[in-house]
């Protein structure tokens, strides 16, 4: 499969045991064998007809067309995976697993590598490169290539990213959620005037002070003096919301639930604009349930964008991360641990060390360095989230808030203990956001 992203070109192979043999469970996910550049889209191919005259009859083209990429055997404009090497390898070594390389693409954006060829979000493409950035370093020192090269030549692509991605990839999405109907097509009007990684809401104020003048014709008539006037009113803490939340890249039916409040009651999602602002991961916890839920990847995504980015647009302080294992990153990601174990393995407890391994083996940007200790203090603000649960073992365990009622308790490795539900007292670590 073919998967683009501006000028980028992901291959994946599908997650069939037949094509990946060296994985055992790929979880439904596709494998990533390389990424590179497009170099030339070549013109659709007309078929050819058994009739000379064509007026009036049907006409096609080809499914297909071929599309010119530049990875090159030397590995300078893009790479392949060292798949192969590693299998190699563990015929010679036992010891060595090649499934530990193996780079999956992001299991929140499993539609856009579904398909042969597809266009790829931003943040799809990152996580991507992130995840090939991943397998490279695991390479290094046990499978020969040029990796270094190619670790450098991700990080630029990773800065070019970034940049397009831009500060607001979620403007059109608030904007929709505000009200206007075609929030997509303004913010892309908008974005142009505000230029490369700029400030698109002082053309939001512009536009709502005089639409005529800053949108054409036909953007310009969807927005009533009621839009104006609302948006000229708006709190700043109302404002302040749904600029936080267009960071993320996110669908307009998720900004709705997110920004309306009465979406947010109604779906009994029983926080304050305020919290959210002092905590942006929360558009992940209180979606996680939905059918269409904001990922927790989408958030970290918004919340520590490329530097180009942060250092131009810094998140307003109450937003703000004190550092890369910040205590509300760390409870976002121990949630989303714990949600994936429980959906996934059927298991509704983790030792917390395990927890601890797991976050600091995902491939994030920056990477989550969170050890047992920062962990002992970072959980308390678990509130309402997560509480601790002592093992059969004696060892700390974690367990998601909703599932530490019953008192019987399912642990990794399928082994059933019956926990002492006190642990959830001077244990539980909250109630609050459900």
């Amino acid at each position: 499969r073919h998967l683009h992203c501006r000028n980028l070109n992901f291959l994946v192979m599908s997650p069939e045991p037949k094509q990946a043999p060296f994985v055992e469970d790929t979880g439904g996910r596709r494998i990533l064998i390389g990424v590179g550049r497009v170099l030339n889209v070549h013109p659709a191919v007309e078929y050819e007809y058994s009739t000379q005259d064509l007026s009036g009859k049907l006409r096609s083209v080809l499914w297909e067309r071929m599309i010119q990429h530049s990875i090159r055997p030397e590995f300078k404009d893009g790479f392949l995976l060292p798949y192969h090497a590693a299998i190699v390898e563990a015929e010679r070594n036992p010891e060595f697993d090649p499934a530990t390389i193996a780079a999956f693409t992001p299991s929140d954006r499993s539609p856009e590598f579904s398909y042969v060829s597809e266009l790829v979000s931003h943040d799809g493409a990152i996580s991507s490169l992130l995840a090939c950035a991943e397998s490279l370093r695991k390479a290094k020192g046990v499978l020969d290539g040029p990796w270094d090269g190619c670790l450098q030549w991700i990080d630029a692509r990773l800065n070019e990213l970034g940049t397009a991605r831009g500060t607001y990839p979620g403007l059109g999405s608030v904007l929709n959620a505000f009200g206007l109907p075609l929030g997509n097509f303004i913010a892309r009007v908008l974005a142009e005037k505000a230029g490369d990684n700029g400030d698109p809401w002082p053309e939001v104020d512009s536009m709502f002070a005089d639409p005529g003048a800053h949108l054409p014709e036909h953007l310009a008539k969807e927005i009533g003096e009621m839009h104006c006037e609302t948006w000229r009113q708006l709190s700043d803490e109302r404002r302040a919301l749904l600029k936080l939340i267009g960071r993320f890249e996110i669908t307009a039916d998720q900004a709705k639930i997110l920004w309306v409040q009465e979406e947010r009651r109604k779906e009994k999602m029983k926080i304050s604009d305020r919290e959210i602002l002092e905590t942006p991961y929360m558009l992940y916890e209180l979606t996680r349930r939905r059918s269409e839920p904001v990922s927790v990847w989408t958030v970290d995504k918004g919340v520590y964008p490329e530097s180009t980015v942060r250092e131009r647009h810094p998140l307003p302080s109450s937003a703000a991360m004190d550092s890369a294992f910040d205590a509300r990153r760390i409870r976002a990601l121990t949630v989303n641990i714990l949600e994936e174990a429980a959906k996934n393995d059927g298991d509704s407890l983790l030792q917390q060390d395990r927890v601890v391994r797991r976050i600091r083996d995902l491939a994030l940007r920056p990477s989550c360095e969170v050890t047992g200790d920062s962990m002992n203090v970072a959980k308390a603000r678990f509130s309402g989230a997560a509480c601790e649960v002592p093992m059969a073992d004696g060892d700390a365990g974690l367990q998601l808030d909703r599932l530490s009622k019953g008192g019987h308790h399912r642990q990794a490795g399928g082994r059933e203990t019956q926990e002492r539900q006190a642990s959830c007292a001077g244990g539980r670590l909250g109630n609050a956001h459900r």
